[in-house]
């Protein structure tokens, strides 16, 4: 627990999951430790920032309401936000978001999809590809966590799916499990 007190409307989370992006991954790596600041082209952050002894900017977390004191978020709420490597975190309405129930699903496996993965795939193809029902969507990276949602997407919305993958045992498994119509393997 943290040693402070919640503010108006503030709640305390004990964090179950962390989801740290590919590229807060790597970066940290090269640089041998998390703490190093890197601005992109516009000056926008793009590594994990430490300060505050907290390393900040990591990823999406997912955490469990402790504490609150405010009347949206009861204690025993699962909740998700933008988080620190910490095991506790103090949230507000307008950064914590209420995960909800996925139940039969376990957390992990709802966080894992809802938390970042899964809205990059809906909301890419959804809303800037637009596929239309009989088109054909290509898909690379298909094995891969969003490429593989986007594709299942694609089947739902009637198109016909060509996904791309780098083994024998990612086209078999895109293609038998998943439904694409095509799968080929890009290294053969």
């Amino acid at each position: 627990m943290l040693p402070c007190c919640l503010g108006v409307l503030e709640q305390e989370q004990h964090h179950r999951q962390l989801s740290i992006h590919k590229l807060k991954r790597r970066r940290a790596s090269r640089r041998r430790g998390a703490c190093a600041r890197k601005h992109g082209a516009a000056g926008v952050d793009v590594t994990a920032v430490c300060y505050d002894g907290l390393i900040h900017g990591c990823g999406v977390v997912c955490g469990t309401v402790v504490t609150s004191h405010h009347p949206d978020y009861a204690e025993g709420a699962i909740v998700s936000n933008l988080g620190v490597w910490a095991d506790y975190q103090i949230g507000t309405p307008q950064t914590v978001h209420p995960m909800g129930d996925a139940r039969p699903v376990p957390v992990v496996d709802a966080f894992s999809t809802f938390a970042v993965v899964g809205p990059t795939a809906y909301f890419g193809l959804l809303d800037i590809s637009e596929p239309k029902a009989g088109e054909t969507v290509v898909v690379s990276a298909a094995a891969g966590a969003v490429g593989s949602i986007v594709g299942q997407i694609a089947k739902i919305k009637g198109c016909r799916v060509v996904g791309l993958a780098g083994t024998q045992e990612k086209c078999a498994w895109i293609q038998d499990d998943l439904g694409f119509d095509v799968a080929i393997n890009y290294r053969t």
